[in-house]
């Protein structure tokens, strides 16, 4: 009895983890082949928002990802939303390139190294997007933004060079 009691309360506590972020790669001996990625679902399926910064070729690239209806572009601008970023010490607004479909849009890059910046500080960052709304937590974000920026370089054992 105390060992389903035990592996009840594990279940329960392990499905209301806060968001936490998650790092993914792929390596290739080509630079320009290899990716990395560092993602936080949201909390929130319906109201909340993804966020993943993609690392190809040096470059890093934020993308915001909703999962419900699709957001509404900019009256006169089909292809833009407004963003807004909050943080206890800062709070921005910027537009966002808006994807065909309206449910997955990429920040600018100034944005998007502000918010690491913010996150790498410790600071909890907000972001809201027409109706959409997700929190970022700083808690295991340095850790994982360092093996997002230098990813461990797996060789595929079977794998042959020619």
């Amino acid at each position: 009895m105390l060992k389903q009691i035990g592996l009840v309360s594990l279940l329960l506590f392990s499905c209301s983890k806060p968001n936490h972020w998650a790092v993914d790669q792929i390596h290739s001996d080509k630079a320009e082949y290899s990716f990395a990625k560092i993602s936080c679902p949201a909390m929130d399926p319906v109201n909340g928002i993804d966020i993943e910064f993609i690392n190809n070729s040096n470059q890093i690239q934020a993308y915001l990802t909703v999962h419900s209806t699709p957001v509404e572009p900019l009256k006169g601008d089909p292809q833009s939303v407004a963003v807004s970023v909050r943080s206890a010490q800062e709070k921005f607004s910027c537009t966002a390139y808006r994807f065909q479909g309206g449910q997955k849009f990429l920040l600018p890059y100034e944005v998007s190294e502000k918010i690491i910046s913010l996150l790498k500080n410790k600071q909890e960052v907000t972001i809201l997007l027409n109706g959409y709304r997700t929190v970022l937590k700083s808690a295991d974000f340095e850790r994982k933004y360092e093996t997002f920026l230098h990813p461990f370089p797996l060789r595929n054992p079977f794998q042959f060079s020619l």
